[in-house]
């Protein structure tokens, strides 16, 4: 038998990558090399498929493509993952002319794309506040990443000018990409906001109106003891009258309450009010500790609360 009779070794196909991991918008590359008795083999056509729907080789777009080796006996694949897609799959490879010669099947794997934000959008709910007052404008903004799709837990940060008051100072994107910011003034005039999340840099411009209105606190209790009563009164001015039947809110804190709990208190026809509040601060549980005092305050609103009042106020106790 002479060496053209004798039997040819079969080929042979090996990977020469491993199992490669790469995010959704980029490709992933993967090799074959091809050898026959020791020898590398060139010009040996490879047919490679893909297992998952949403990865396809980008020479073709498709799931199946047939390649040839060069001359150092290697064949690559660029593979890339549709619509920039997460998933994981499996790359099978084998001679084209002998489906039985191929490697074991090489896992491939699109991670989701880290979302960074491409641009920003500032939108006035609220324009126009009072100045000088608990008004408040509102700003809601908006991330978007490049493909225009809104992204949430984008942290975005606020500032503004002009010694107004922002809140939050920062802040991170709800489901729906977005997030708002409320801002005082004392000052009448224009405003700007800036939000910045990464390099991305968006600002607007709101304005704060003459505040018409004053709420003046004549009267009330600076301390009141155990069990007492105490008289708060004041007034309610839009550019120095008095306003009648406008609603007044109060809003108690520890250990204090409204006397009259429920009923409605409204001004005067010369824009006054008046309301009791009820102490129940008893001091210490303790039999042994001395008493002390405690502070409080209550808080006085109307008109949807953009017109607000505190007042502080110290409890005692009657037990010395």
């Amino acid at each position: 038998m002479n060496d053209e009779q004798a039997p040819k070794e079969a080929k042979k196909l090996n990977w020469v990558s491993s199992e490669k991991t790469e995010t959704a918008d980029k490709s992933i590359y993967i090799g074959i090399k091809v050898t026959q008795g020791g020898y590398l083999s060139h010009e040996t056509n490879v047919t490679f498929t893909l297992d998952n729907e949403f990865m396809v080789f980008k020479e073709n777009n498709d799931r199946t493509i047939i390649k040839s080796t060069g001359v150092m006996g290697k064949v690559s694949v660029e593979i890339i993952s549709t619509d920039s897609t997460p998933c994981q799959g499996n790359v099978y490879a084998c001679l084209e002319d002998d489906t039985q010669i191929k490697v074991p099947p090489l896992q491939v794997e699109f991670t989701a794309v880290p979302q960074f934000v491409a641009s920003l959008e500032l939108n006035r709910e609220k324009n126009d506040a009072w100045a000088n007052s608990n008004d408040k404008n509102i700003v809601i903004a908006t991330a978007y990443d490049k493909s225009g799709n809104r992204i949430k837990n984008q942290k975005v940060t606020f500032n503004a000018d002009s010694e107004a008051t922002i809140y939050p100072s920062w802040g991170v994107t709800d489901k729906d990409g977005k997030i708002s910011v409320s801002i005082r003034s004392d000052n009448v005039g224009e405003v700007t906001l800036t939000a910045q999340s990464g390099d991305i840099i968006k600002a607007t411009i709101v304005c704060f109106t003459y505040n018409p209105y004053r709420l003046e606190i004549t009267e009330y209790p600076p301390v009141i003891y155990s069990f007492d009563y105490g008289v708060v009164s004041g007034y309610l001015y839009k550019n120095d009258i008095g306003q009648p039947n406008i609603v007044i809110s109060v809003s108690t804190g520890l250990f204090i309450s409204l006397a009259d709990d429920g009923k409605d208190i409204i001004t005067d026809i010369n824009g006054c009010f008046s309301f009791k509040i009820y102490s129940s601060y008893i001091g210490s549980s303790y039999r042994y500790e001395p008493p002390k005092m405690e502070y409080t305050a209550i808080g006085i609103g109307c008109l949807d609360d953009r017109i607000h009042s505190r007042v502080p106020i110290t409890l005692n106790t009657l037990l010395y």
